[in-house]
């Protein structure tokens, strides 16, 4: 099973610990932030090609602990395109548009502690 996970350029230990949790359980983890190294010439054609990883994935995972455009951009696409998307958080709960587009909601101390609600997605 595919994942795409959002994050922030530059990646954050917060998503690189996740990337590898996944990658560990069994999941094949893609994230636009951590393995596109290509330069882009223009920002069309970045978030085309962070389109075409998303539409490869079965699951789009978004922290929404901070806001960010990019990766809320991301999640649109995932719900367009009829994708599973599991928001993480930590804190507050998240708001009610970020909760129509969820499947999963699952708030976090560490990230860890998500590691046996995704091996139940497998």
């Amino acid at each position: 099973m595919k994942i795409f996970l959002t994050a922030k350029f530059p990646i954050n230990d917060i998503s690189e610990n996740l990337y590898q949790e996944l990658s560990k359980i069994g999941f094949e983890v893609q994230c636009f932030a951590r393995d596109v190294t290509t330069k882009f010439d223009n920002p069309r054609q970045l978030m085309r090609e962070a389109e075409k990883m998303i539409n490869e994935c079965d699951i789009l995972v978004i922290d929404v602990t901070e806001k960010s455009w990019g990766r809320s951009i991301e999640a649109g696409i995932a719900f367009g395109g009829r994708k599973k998307i599991v928001v993480i958080h930590k804190g507050e709960t998240p708001s009610e548009t970020v909760l129509g587009i969820a499947d999963y909601v699952w708030k976090y101390d560490k990230i860890f502690d998500l590691v046996p609600k995704f091996q139940a997605l497998l």
